[in-house]
């Protein structure tokens, strides 16, 4: 792994069957592998 970065998405304002309400925080990272690296996704399911 090279590095990962992070970022937060900042949750919406939006209408829930005509009710205001407030999406969540969504947070994501960003990982860059090194040549030939690989992330097996199926573990931890």
């Amino acid at each position: 792994m090279t590095r990962v970065n992070t970022l937060t998405r900042k949750g919406k304002n939006k209408m829930f069957k005509g009710r205001p309400g407030k999406q969540g925080d969504v947070k994501k990272a960003i990982v860059t592998l090194a040549e030939g690296q690989t992330i097996d996704i199926t573990t931890g399911l």
